[in-house]
This record gives C-alpha cells, structure tokens and sequence, in this order.
C-alpha cells in the first residue's frame, strides 16, 4: 500500500489563548519551532513527508514577516490556515492509499527514525492510531534528556484509508 506521511503542526491556530496573536509570542515561539522543531524534521532520515504548521488566518501577515528573517522553508514544509492544511493535504494524497497524520506540537521534536519507521510501519487493521507513550522530553535549561511515560501523550499518528480521510471519516 502506498503511503502518504504528513505532519500536522499547530503553531497558534488554537483559539484558547489570545497570546498566540501577540508579536512577541509569535517570535519567541517561531523561534522555538525554527531551532528545535524544523531541525528535528529536517534531520530525518527519510524526507518523504509533507508538514503543514497550522495558523490564525489573522496572524499570517505577522507570522510571514518573521518567517522573512529565517531562511527559506523546504517546500515540504509550509505554514498555512485550517482550510488551508484540508486542501492541501487532501492534494497530496491524491494516489496514496494510506495517509499517516503525525500529530507534532510545534515546540516538539521527534527523533531521526521517525518517518522511517512510520515508512516501515504495517498496519493490520484501520483506521488506526499510533500512540507512542513512552518517549524523551529535551530539557533546555539544564541542556539534559529525561525519559518520560504519558499515558495520551500529543504525539500521535492517526492511519486512515485516504478515502475515508477524503471523505471525512477520521479518528
């Protein structure tokens, strides 16, 4: 079965907190994204994968004014709307049978098999979620790794049947 792996990525699309509207929120979180998230995909052993970054349609112009000061994005990886990411993604599996969605929060990172492994994965049966509860979490402050155990951890990879994806049946 032929696989598509995309990353679904929210940024500030959450409406829960007005901050992730502030200026200096979006810059300190981008650059979050940009020093640990976005090297954590581009270290991957595998490539073949498509990340979309989820924003506040209101905040695009912000968030692609400080996008600027960075270099370019690899075209696999983009920052777009909710609406945005539905289309787009919904393009991108067009001729795929499967669509692996890895959820990744945008201040997380995942280790350098993981497209790999996602790539190796067969599922028997689907839908299907991967939900991976053990795992590291990077201390910054202390420059130190923790092993750590969450019982509904945010990373996860929901596998659905492109069909179904496309005809909006998801987990």
């Amino acid at each position: 079965m032929r696989k598509k792996i995309v990353f679904v990525i929210p940024f500030n699309n959450r409406h829960s907190s007005p901050s992730g509207g502030d200026p200096g929120w979006i810059r300190r979180r981008l650059g979050i994204f940009m020093r640990y998230t976005l090297r954590s995909l581009m270290k991957q052993d595998s490539q073949r994968f498509q990340a979309f970054v989820l924003i506040r349609p209101d905040s695009e112009p912000l968030i692609r004014e400080e996008l600027a000061k960075y270099p370019p994005l690899p075209r696999h990886v983009a920052f777009v709307t909710k609406a945005e990411y539905e289309r787009k993604t919904a393009e991108a599996v067009r001729g795929f049978d499967l669509l692996y969605e890895a959820n990744l929060e945008s201040d997380d990172m995942y280790h350098r098999s993981f497209i790999r492994l996602l790539e190796d994965h067969v599922p028997k049966k689907l839908p299907f979620m991967l939900i991976p509860q053990h795992g590291y979490a990077y201390d910054s402050v202390h420059n130190r790794l923790a092993q750590f155990f969450f019982w509904a951890p945010s990373f996860l990879t929901a596998v659905h049947p492109v069909d179904d994806w496309l005809a909006g049946r998801r987990i």
